[in-house]
């Protein structure tokens, strides 16, 4: 058990409220918030501020906070004092209490455990050509002017549209919800005005009719949709209500929305303010899941997340007492020295310690694949087309404490070559010479796996030569012979896009995504798919074809 701590000494305090007061009231800690939760955290990372609402600001200090069963989320405690204690009385606050982030067990975890089984991969990597095919709209206008405002041209309405088009509404529809979703989101800050909340209140209620109607045409009439499938899901005898599921959408789509508009916004940020880190990312694509996670870490969507106390909970030595506010600063927390080497420094190589960008324990990110499979399409698809990404305009912060992101990102680039340049040793993709050198690259060293033995049939189509026919021969677990041209006894026979297989040969999409979402499809003996998944999916397959990628050119 942890001794408590004595209270900081008075300076330490000081310094702890003074960086607190500039962090929430000054232009300086909106512009710049991460020296002031450096300040905060070397004061005190667990601190108990002069408006009496605790703050954390440590890594080691707000997992344990957050992992505790002392720990909640209770709008009464939260809300208590605030709007002169008639905050029930405001549409956008009930209906904030009401939304799943702000339940606790049990409830929420009845409400979790339906809504998780149809939030499942299989239907969130299904949305993959959906996100492919609206990111090549989106994007198509500034890829010919050269230039444009990358956050609100492509990444909101692509953000929006994928969630829309997960739950089912109709993608012309969409758009009338994005201005009702901001002005509702300004109720997760700590601080509104009368004006703002009057806009809330009005927000809730468009979107609480909209969302109605939606879950009565769905009653009347299934879609292929995650609220025609909660519709019909059943736990123990145990169904989503009309009203669940109404704040279940809205909580899809507000959430949905807004923090991966700002996940892939800061991501091209990060890389035009980092040129040498989008050079690497270019030149080493298998990068690209580390890089995500960097992006998380370094410069998260939300900076704060609220959380009150049940009963009196111990963190880093000091005692936290029940009925307690507290702000978890989990942006403060990612760049916690004690935790992360060199903590300010973007770098997407880093292997270290998880970020907490889609928090932790009960309240989980629900939509984390989603945002990082739309991560996985934006940013292959950018570093692609475009070089030398620039910010062309003086960044314009929101005035927010729990997302303070940016009004818009206004960039100018030059179009990448089609191909990757050749050199020598280079090979290009599927051509006898890379076949050739993939049979070549099978490691010796690779232990036998003797009843994995596959034949497999491969077709490349839209590639620039045409349709490609090219096989592979795999004996006790190990490539034997790659070749072009077809078999006349194939196990199983896998047609895909040319550009789906350099995903794939570039890990920018694993087996697993290839196979679940229909971009490889597949026709033969499916058993033996399992005995080639054991070699796609093993880590010396991994290694030699990372060897082989990077003297591919295509």
């Amino acid at each position: 058990m942890t001794t408590p701590r004595t209270r900081p000494d008075a300076a330490a305090e000081h310094a702890a409220n003074e960086a607190f007061a500039e962090l929430l009231f000054s232009p300086e800690g909106l512009a710049d918030p991460y020296s002031r939760y450096r300040r905060l955290r070397e004061a005190a990372p667990v601190h108990r501020s002069a408006l009496g609402t605790w703050v954390l600001t440590g890594y080691d200090e707000v997992d344990e906070f957050l992992r505790s069963k002392q720990v909640e989320k209770d709008i009464h405690i939260w809300m208590a004092n605030r709007f002169s204690g008639e905050w029930k009385h405001h549409q956008a606050l009930r209906k904030l209490a009401a939304n799943l982030l702000w339940t606790n067990p049990p409830e929420h975890t009845r409400m979790r455990r339906i809504v998780n089984r149809g939030f499942s991969e299989k239907r969130v990597l299904e949305h993959r050509a959906f996100i492919e095919r609206r990111f090549e709209e989106l994007i198509a206008p500034i890829a010919e002017a050269g230039e444009g405002d990358i956050c609100n041209q492509v990444f909101f309405p692509l953000a929006l549209g994928v969630v829309a088009d997960l739950i089912g509404v109709p993608q012309d529809e969409a758009p009338l919800l994005r201005d009702k979703i901001r002005e509702f989101q300004r109720t997760f800050e700590p601080g509104m005005t009368a004006s703002e909340l009057l806009k809330a209140d009005q927000a809730a209620k468009f979107l609480d009719d909209y969302f109605a109607d939606l879950v009565r045409g769905k009653q009347r009439r299934r879609g292929d949709d995650l609220v025609s499938a909660l519709l019909d899901i059943e736990e123990d005898g145990d169904k989503l209500g009309f009203d669940d599921l109404v704040q279940m959408c809205h909580m899809v789509i507000a959430a949905g929305s807004e923090t991966t508009t700002f996940f892939l916004t800061n991501g091209v940020r990060l890389f035009a303010e980092h040129p040498e880190q989008a050079r690497l990312m270019r030149e080493h694509p298998s990068l690209l899941r580390q890089a995500t996670e960097e992006i998380l870490r370094y410069m998260p969507s939300a900076h704060m997340i609220p959380r009150t106390t049940s009963a009196p909970v111990t963190v880093g030595g000091v005692e936290i007492p029940a009925g307690a506010r507290a702000m978890v600063w989990i942006a403060a927390a990612n760049r916690d020295p004690r935790r992360f080497t060199d903590p300010d420094r973007f770098d997407i190589t880093r292997k270290e310690a998880a970020p907490m960008s889609y928090g932790l324990g009960t309240h989980y990110c629900l939509g984390w694949r989603l945002a990082n499979l739309q991560a996985d399409v934006v940013f292959s698809g950018l570093f692609e087309r475009f070089t030398d990404i620039e910010i062309t305009e003086p960044l314009q912060h929101r005035a927010r404490v729990a997302f303070p992101q940016i009004e818009a990102l206004k960039i100018r680039f030059r179009r990448r070559a089609e191909q990757r340049p050749a050199g020598t040793g280079t090979v290009r993709f599927l051509s006898p010479e890379y076949l050739a050198a993939m049979e070549a690259l099978a490691p010796s060293d690779q232990p036998a796996i003797p009843h994995v033995n596959v034949k497999v049939q491969f077709r490349a189509t839209e590639a620039p030569e045409g349709p490609v026919d090219y096989h592979l021969l795999i004996e006790k677990g190990v490539i034997v012979k790659a070749g072009r041209g077809r078999l006349a006894d194939s196990d199983l026979e896998i047609t895909a896009r040319y550009r789906d297989l350099l995903d794939f040969q570039s890990t920018r999409m694993d087996a697993t995504e290839a196979f679940v979402t229909g971009r490889f499809a597949v026709a033969g003996d499916r058993a033996k798919l399992l005995e080639l998944m054991m070699v796609l999916q093993s880590g010396k397959y991994h290694q030699y074809v990372a060897e082989l990628w990077e003297r591919t050119t295509w």
